[in-house]
């Protein structure tokens, strides 16, 4: 009886130490899962700056574009303005040249 109670017990310690290195295991697979879940979220928290960025950079981009538009239009009125003004010089040159020469 004693033999068989001496047996019992170094199975039992012998299922408890495996117990022991699966919980191991198992506690290392928890701490490479959770340190592979918190670069997981630094790679988001990266990425979702990078598109907060972005936006600024295509409202900017925006500005700049709606910007040019205003330029090009007063360039194009400018012109406009100032082919008017060499029309009526001219032909105010043309009228005082003719005048001039009756």
């Amino acid at each position: 009886a004693g033999r068989r109670s001496q047996e019992r017990v170094e199975a039992a310690t012998a299922q408890a130490e495996e117990a022991e290195a699966r919980l191991e295991a198992a506690q290392m697979q928890l701490r490479a899962a959770r340190e592979e879940l918190a670069h997981g979220r630094q790679e988001i928290d990266a990425g979702q700056a990078e598109v907060r960025l972005l936006r600024v950079e295509l409202e900017g981009a925006r500005s700049y574009a709606t910007l040019a538009t205003r330029l090009e239009q007063k360039l194009a009125d400018a012109e406009r303005s100032w082919l008017q003004r060499d029309e009526q010089h001219r032909k105010a040159v043309a009228e005082l040249s003719g005048k001039l020469q009756q």
